[in-house]
């Protein structure tokens, strides 16, 4: 995902909603943000987010998502606002365009580092 109004790259990806469960909020979000279904779903680890500075505790997970399903995306009014856009890149770019980016806001090194986290993760045990 790139959002042309803050210059960030990441992967996709949003919340739980009450009640939900992790599997059915991730297919959600995957058809939401990518206009994708998920036809095989491998889960690939959890990231604990400790903001003691901020008093923000977040719980991330990471799945690795096959498919061969592209539809249209369905953004919210947000995400649409911040010029969300949805672009495919190999595994090594995409590496590189996350970790690469100079980031000034908080929220966004945390964003930077768990994404790169994941998908160096990926990239081992491939």
């Amino acid at each position: 995902m790139h959002s042309l109004k803050f210059g960030l790259y990441s992967l996709p990806g949003g919340g739980i909603e009450d009640g939900e469960e992790v599997i059915i909020a991730l297919n959600r979000e995957i058809l939401e943000e990518t206009g994708c279904t998920c036809d095989r779903v491998e889960e690939l680890g959890i990231v604990y987010e400790n903001r003691a500075s901020l008093d923000y505790t977040q719980i991330n997970y990471y799945y690795v998502v096959h498919t061969d399903h592209v539809g249209e995306m369905q953004l919210t009014d947000a995400e649409i606002e911040n010029k969300i856009i949805l672009e495919w890149h190999t595994l090594d770019e995409t590496i590189g365009l996350i970790n690469n980016q100079e980031l000034d806001r908080i929220q966004g090194k945390y964003l930077k580092a768990r994404d790169v986290a994941a998908l160096k993760e990926y990239a081992q045990n491939r």
